[in-house]
Formats: structure tokens, C-alpha cells, sequence
């Protein structure tokens, strides 16, 4: 019955996170180690929150190959 009442508690507060988070201009960092699977967690973010997703790792290395313009 606790952890009913624990996920039910959970959803309750990720709507309400949600519904504000979408309301305004917000920046999530996600750090992490390479390989840790900082980008799947970023494409999960996307899909429920919406917004863009930036990797500086993908810029810097685009940067070094001049693919920039």
C-alpha cells in the first residue's frame, strides 16, 4: 500500500513538473561520463518534455572537421 501510494505521489508531482516545465523557458544539463548514455536520456527528455536537444560533443567535433559554416 506505501508504494502505491509512493508512485501515486510520483505521478502527482511529474505532472505538475510537467505542465510547468512546458510553460516556461527551461535548460536541463545532463552530465555524465562518456558512454553513460547521457544522449538516450536526452531523447527520453525531448519525447516527454519537448524543446531541442544540444550536444556541445557533436558541435566541438563538427568544429574541428570545419563542418561548420
Amino acid at each position: 500500500m506505501l508504494a502505491a501510494r509512493s508512485i501515486s505521489a510520483f505521478n502527482r508531482a511529474a505532472s505538475t513538473f510537467t505542465r510547468g516545465f512546458a510553460a516556461t523557458n527551461n535548460v536541463i544539463f545532463v552530465l555524465g561520463a562518456p558512454g553513460s548514455g547521457k544522449g538516450k536520456h536526452s531523447d527520453h527528455l525531448v519525447k516527454k518534455f519537448g524543446g531541442d536537444h544540444v550536444s556541445v560533443g557533436e558541435i566541438l567535433r563538427e568544429a574541428r572537421n570545419g563542418c561548420f559554416h
